[in-house]
């Protein structure tokens, strides 16, 4: 039986890594150092009903942070980890943003 749900580890978006170690999208579109939790609120926000493991190793790099999300099957999974690289884009810059305006 296929699984129902895409697995996204954060090695996946990440522009550090190449695409032998993991890296699944182009380097113009793919973030630093995204994390697990920023990955779940983007793909909440796209209504991909992430769920979060936040205690499992990436095997190609099992000594970096820990965890990965599963997502719904929704878009093609290209498509997905495109759009939750440039949401987790558009997340930092808001709360960059938010913090400037904080410290007037």
């Amino acid at each position: 039986m296929k699984d129902d749900a895409y697995t996204i580890w954060s090695a996946y978006i990440d522009v550090s890594k190449t695409r032998r170690s993991g890296r699944k999208i182009p380097r113009k579109i793919a973030i630093e150092n995204p994390t697990i939790r920023e990955i779940y609120l983007v793909a909440q926000a796209f209504k991909y009903e992430p769920k979060m493991n936040s205690t499992a190793r990436y095997s190609r790099a099992w000594w970096e942070e820990p965890g990965y999300v599963k997502i719904i099957k929704k878009d093609k999974k290209i498509k997905a980890l495109q759009k939750i690289a440039l949401g987790i884009k558009k997340l930092r810059t808001r709360v960059q943003e938010k913090k400037a305006r904080t410290k007037r």
